[in-house]
């Protein structure tokens, strides 16, 4: 009987999310299952899954909700909350249509990738589920969970409050669900992201999160980082050039890295600027200053290994790529998560980061740094000796195992 797994995508830009899923959909392929994926973004998804041999479908969706008080949600909670869980009717209508396509599809397990909708309606329909991510997306068991922001004036209180608003919405959202389905019905956050089927994609050292001893060093809760090579990524070679190479991969959206280029030239750094995301007046504004910026999906792994030094926002994948190489890594964050990251790397002495990317002492200090080598270089050789070996085919493997183990509804 032939396996049939969902692998369902809603929330996040870019390409990271895809990058980690592709290998894990193309050995689960080899294992003889039927993969099918739902995602929000098909146009963008087909692109990057069509040249693998994957199709994919539209998934249902609720818009998130963006809070205008704070330029970021205080916790997990909030984070759920603004995706919909509060918003009882709208998402009912949601879950309707993730039941119908449950039914339709008959997967033998789903594999939920920044989901939270349709993990609850995974979940609340019994089908085996496996939860993937990397720090950020896991929130820890213990409690109290941790606030992203402590320094705002009463967010412990405040985060407190969240959680308990998104338990009355998650008992609320299960008195609406068909009975047959209310036994199943996550009643909690640790209900909702089961800890004895995740999938954490990272080294710990690159967990967003303390959690509790027994598990930051347990092999068999953090499988290991997740990325690939864009499937036809082109090969490129350095631009002609002396100085240093730096290798720059960013969201570029507008001009905030102007006084980033200027830096890297004044420092009379080899840039080589990646961006299959960026808006391309932004790229025009990096190539004002005679810098080669590549807008299209390419090789990473030999530009980074060829590099001196690598300029990024706090993916995972790049930063878990240049770190095993044993690079030195600016990280300039542009949302809470990759702050977080960057917060952390940056005290354990493994990367230099700014969210002052628009003061120009700053990112000019922070550039001298990155080229300088003051940053700590033996911790970074101690990191990628420990990791070296490390192959993200060893995560794919967990992965693909943890969803056999379920077995089928």
């Amino acid at each position: 009987m032939t396996k049939t797994v969902l692998i369902i995508w809603e929330h996040g830009g870019n390409l990271g999310h895809l990058s980690r899923l592709l290998p894990i959909a193309i050995a689960l392929r080899d294992a003889q299952w039927k993969v099918i994926f739902a995602v929000a973004d098909k146009v963008s998804a087909q692109r990057f899954l069509a040249p693998a041999g994957f199709n994919c479908i539209k998934l249902p969706r609720i818009a998130p909700k963006v809070a205008a008080a704070i330029s970021g949600p205080l916790n997990h909670a909030e984070i759920l909350l603004r995706m919909g869980f509060e918003r009882v009717d709208q998402v009912r209508s949601v879950l309707d249509r993730w039941y119908a396509l449950f039914d339709d599809i008959k997967p033998t397990a789903v594999l939920v990738d920044a989901s939270p909708v349709a993990l609850y309606a995974a979940r609340s329909a019994g089908i085996p589920t496996v939860v993937i991510g990397h720090g950020f997306e896991i929130p820890p068991e213990q409690a109290p969970r941790p606030c992203f922001m402590p320094w705002v004036e009463n967010s412990v209180a405040r985060a407190e409050e969240l959680e308990l608003r998104l338990e009355r919405a998650l008992e609320e959202l299960a008195k609406t669900i068909p009975a047959r389905l209310r036994k199943n019905a996550p009643k909690s956050m640790n209900d909702l992201f089961s800890s004895d089927s995740i999938a954490l994609c990272a080294w710990s050292e690159l967990d967003h999160f303390d959690r509790p001893a027994g598990v930051r060093d347990a092999s068999d809760v953090y499988f290991g980082p997740i990325w690939s090579e864009s499937p036809g990524g082109e090969l490129l070679s350095w631009p002609d050039g002396d100085g240093p190479k730096v290798l720059c991969y960013l969201n570029l959206r507008d001009k905030r890295y102007d006084l980033t280029w200027q830096a890297l030239k004044l420092q009379g750094a080899n840039v080589l600027v990646i961006s299959p995301s960026g808006l391309p007046r932004a790229c025009e504004a990096a190539r004002g200053w005679g810098i080669r910026v590549v807008e299209h999906p390419v090789q990473l792994d030999p530009l980074i290994r060829d590099s001196a030094a690598i300029v990024g926002n706090g993916g995972m994948g790049l930063t878990s790529m240049s770190l095993q190489a044993g690079k030195r890594i600016l990280l300039l964050p542009e949302h809470m998560e990759q702050a977080i990251l960057a917060y952390r790397l940056s005290k354990q002495g493994l990367a230099l980061a700014t969210i002052r990317n628009k003061i120009k002492t700053v990112v000019a200090e922070k550039v001298d740094q990155l080229l300088s080598g003051e940053i700590s270089a033996e911790r970074i050789k101690n990191f990628s000796l420990r990791h070296g070996d490390y192959r993200p085919g060893v995560a794919v493997q967990k992965t693909v195992a943890t969803l056999s183990k379920l077995g089928p509804r």
